[in-house]
């Protein structure tokens, strides 16, 4: 096999390229060729908003998948808790590091005396928030995001007495404080203080090279502690700690799930025998479910589904030299499905939304023109590119304006129905203050069975919102058509 320099992708904060160089060097050191490429993440550059709000896992995964699928690096390093348990297509774990500390500490100012009276905590993190109320239920939470040095600027700048940090981090970049207290006390996350590198499933001198990195009690563990969160359904969603520990030829695990304001705590302890790893995870995370946290997960989730979306088979198109065009993220899921997925990978591909953009990329494909809205794409169609020949990949609800802008510049395209969108009505007995909508068909399911009264609608478009304008008057649409910019004019309008 060929030798290669193996580009190695990091986040830019100073932990990543500290863990970025650990890798670096164990593989110098077996006498392999390295490059050290730094990339932005979107988890460092957005502040203001905690981990659960940006409604996405993996936020400081997904640039360097991203950059990994494009060929911009060859493997990536990340702090393994901060890995989604489902990997791209194509991207597969090839080394977990030995495991360094799994504790969290608490940063504190002045001294510990606050912890029997009032006292303000600031935490990014779900899980540490929910555990700290559970012990703590007088204490008051804020949420606070960056990286590591980032975090203690905010808490020497702000009045908070305190702060939760994993103290592996701190111990990296030698930034332990004097003012530090062990929470032993605390269910750490779910592969926390351990490092993973991912690497191209096509790779094989990369996967070989990192094969020698590979600590397998720390694989082992850490294999138990994702299971059991892939199982619960957490990612940063939901209050989730997990441990395993691996000692004279067992294994010790404690698993915790926590309602998000800490007032309800369900806790699983077992020792078992090395033989019964495999399982482990998900047959401690069912017994949490079946044991009160299947309905707490429920109420985590606190949101009525009012449309069922169910992929559709379909026959793949001759694509040879056609423009693929993608308005939803559920038409890309379905297309993924299909077996010929490899034989267009290489098409320009045309979208709509931003998140459906980034689906595209993360798993391979060059995505040439990408805007809001389906009008503004059939606008610059029919003025740019009116001479291409395109294929539609759509679901059965989709909306006029697209086709019809097509067929009324005579443009050559072929529209093939990937997915069904099922209405699911039900009836809210709540009163509710507001309602958020974030498709027409979402506005439709919701009028079979409830009536508009003076709540306010938030709309992440201008489609969403005329289904509605028979309806209400109080409507906000959001600035830009994303989950997030919504929930930016709720807590606006609600503030």
């Amino acid at each position: 096999m060929k030798e290669k320099i193996i580009k190695i992708g990091t986040r830019d904060s100073e932990l990543a390229l500290w863990q970025a160089k650990t890798v670096e060097k164990k593989l110098n050191d077996l006498g392999h060729k390295t490059q050290i490429v730094a990339v932005k993440s979107d988890g460092d550059l957005v502040l203001n908003k905690p981990l659960y709000e940006l409604g996405i896992t993996g936020i400081f995964t997904k640039t360097l998948d991203i950059a990994m699928l494009n060929g911009t690096i060859d493997i990536a390093v990340h702090s393994m808790k901060d890995v989604p348990t489902a990997l791209p297509i194509g991207i597969i774990q090839a080394a977990v590091l030995e495991r360094a500390t799994i504790d969290d500490v608490l940063i504190y100012k002045n001294d510990l005396d606050f912890l029997n009276s009032d006292a303000t905590i600031a935490t990014g993190s779900l899980r540490r928030q929910a555990m700290w109320l559970n012990k703590y239920p007088n204490h008051k939470m804020v949420d606070f995001r960056g990286n590591i040095n980032t975090r203690l600027q905010k808490l020497n700048e702000n009045t908070w007495d305190g702060a939760i940090f994993a103290a592996a981090g701190l111990e990296r970049i030698a930034l332990k404080s004097d003012n530090c207290e062990k929470l032993s006390w605390m269910t750490p996350a779910p592969a926390q203080g351990a490092m993973l590198v991912l690497a191209m499933q096509n790779d094989q001198y990369s996967i070989d090279a990192l094969a020698a990195l590979n600590h397998l009690e720390t694989d082992i563990c850490t294999y138990i502690e994702r299971q059991f969160l892939k199982t619960l359904e957490g990612g940063c969603t939901a209050p989730i700690g997990a441990l395993a520990t691996y000692k004279d030829d067992e294994i010790q695990f404690k698993g915790a799930l926590l309602s998000i304001d800490g007032k309800q705590k369900i806790e699983i302890e077992k020792t078992v025998d090395i033989s019964e790893w495999k399982k482990l995870g998900y047959f401690m995370a069912q017994e949490i479910l079946q044991n009160g946290g299947g309905k707490l997960m429920e109420e985590i989730k606190t949101y009525y589904a009012f449309i069922l979306v169910n992929k559709t088979a379909f026959d793949f198109p001759k694509i040879e030299n056609k423009i693929i065009i993608f308005t939803s993220q559920n038409a890309v899921l379905s297309v993924l499905e299909n077996k010929n997925i490899a034989n267009f990978r290489k098409n320009i591909v045309f979208c709509v939304g931003l998140k459906t953009k980034a689906l595209l990329e993360e798993n391979g494909f060059q995505v040439e023109v990408y805007v809001d809205y389906a009008a503004d794409l059939a606008e610059i169609i029919t003025l740019i590119y009116n001479e291409e020949q395109f294929v539609f990949f759509s679901g059965n609800l989709r909306k006029e304006t697209l086709p019809k802008a097509l067929k009324a510049a005579k443009i050559k395209f072929q529209e093939i129905e990937v997915y069904e969108t099922i209405l699911t009505p039900q009836f809210v007995k709540n009163q509710l203050d507001g309602i958020l909508f974030f498709s027409p068909s979402g506005v439709e399911s919701y009028l079979q069975k409830n009536k508009i009264q003076n709540e306010i609608c938030f709309c992440i478009g201008n489609s969403t919102a005329e289904s509605l304008e028979k309806h209400t008057n109080k409507i906000i649409v959001a600035e830009y058509p994303s989950i997030e910019s919504v929930i930016e004019e709720v807590i606006t309008e609600f503030n």
